[in-house]
């Protein structure tokens, strides 16, 4: 690490010519390294085949489950569709997911979330089955309600509502100057643009039922995934 790959991103009530000579004093005399290469990630490689992970411990008082697929990259052409989708599947208490299980008295916690990253991210939906409900039946019962929301796709409602609370969330984010640095910073090293980072909102709100029926399914229908499963140990 060095000057050459580093970016300072500043949030607050400061001007550029304020800021500068503070950057300067602070970061201007740490020497330049000179034998810094472009770091080449590999590409991420779709897996395989499916795996289960399955793990039991002592500490562990309530099984859980989850399954993760391949996902995108921060600025991918679907990355904002499937934001709007997994909210809608599994983004808290009016989720699919939520009403589905949670409600119904088959789960104590569900959910589900897009993550991306500077290389492919990772699509995600969780369980923890109530008292007197097993791992499979969760499984199962988490996977129909995913499978019906492929089907059908989105109600209006339903779209709209999770459009609003995205940007509920990105509010949130802008009120709070290290969140706001970090959310500039993160995708400014993932290779994306000002502009890029600012339109952001706009493509949330262009986003379609159909842009999310299509991205769900291809990220979600017919791909490999990892199934992880966490057990109290038995006595």
């Amino acid at each position: 690490y060095g000057p050459e790959n580093a970016i300072l991103v500043v949030a607050g009530d400061i001007t550029a010519a304020e800021l500068k000579p503070l950057a300067e004093d602070i970061y201007g005399a740490v020497p330049r390294r000179g034998d810094l290469k472009a770091r080449k990630w590999p590409p991420v490689q779709a897996l395989a085949k499916s795996v289960e992970l399955s793990h039991a411990d002592p500490k562990v008082s309530q099984a859980s489950w989850s399954r993760t697929w391949l996902g995108v990259a921060m600025g991918a052409d679907d990355a904002e569709a499937l934001q709007v989708g997994m909210e809608i599947l599994g983004g808290g208490r009016v989720s699919r997911l939520y009403r589905e299980l949670n409600e119904q008295g088959r789960a104590t916690m569900s959910g589900g979330y897009s993550m991306e990253m500077e290389a492919r991210g990772i699509v995600a939906i969780n369980a923890t089955p109530a008292p007197g409900v097993s791992v499979a039946a969760i499984e199962a019962e988490a996977m129909a309600v995913t499978s019906k929301f492929l089907r059908e796709g989105p109600t209006a409602q339903e779209l709209s509502r999770a459009k609003k609370m995205i940007a509920v969330s990105a509010v949130c984010t802008r009120d709070n100057q290290m969140r706001l640095a970090e959310w500039y910073g993160e995708r400014l090293t993932a290779g994306q643009t000002v502009q890029q980072i600012e339109g952001w909102e706009d493509r949330i709100r262009a986003v379609t039922a159909a842009d999310v029926m299509r991205t769900m399914s291809r990220y979600l229908a017919g791909t490999n995934y990892v199934d992880a499963v966490l057990l109290p140990e038995a006595r």
